[in-house]
């Protein structure tokens, strides 16, 4: 019984594991159309982690000043703004991008 119940937990995790892995791709994948290649936005994704949003504007003003990065319309805010990464409102993310 003992075994069942343990069975139960690591079938639990794994499926953990998936949705997290099948998540992260999604929005890799959304990211990827902003950028430049996929590899840019895995970096890009992994350099925000736990970041302010301040400091995810002045990061993607060096993607884009790189030419890393397209240009940062709405729809790069709304993936973000979604995925819980940026959490201001777009009037916010337009005057960050725009300060010199």
């Amino acid at each position: 019984m003992n075994f069942r119940k343990d069975n139960k937990s690591k079938k639990g995790i794994i499926r953990k594991l998936l949705n997290f892995w099948y998540r992260d791709e999604v929005f890799v994948s959304k990211l990827y159309v902003y950028f430049k290649n996929e590899t840019m936005a895995r970096r890009f994704l992994s350099a925000i982690k736990d970041m302010a949003d301040v400091e995810i504007i002045a990061i993607l003003k060096n993607y884009i000043n790189g030419g890393f990065c397209k240009e940062a319309p709405k729809g790069l805010w709304r993936v973000l703004y979604n995925a819980g990464r940026y959490k201001s409102k777009y009037s916010n993310w337009h005057a960050q991008l725009n300060k010199p």
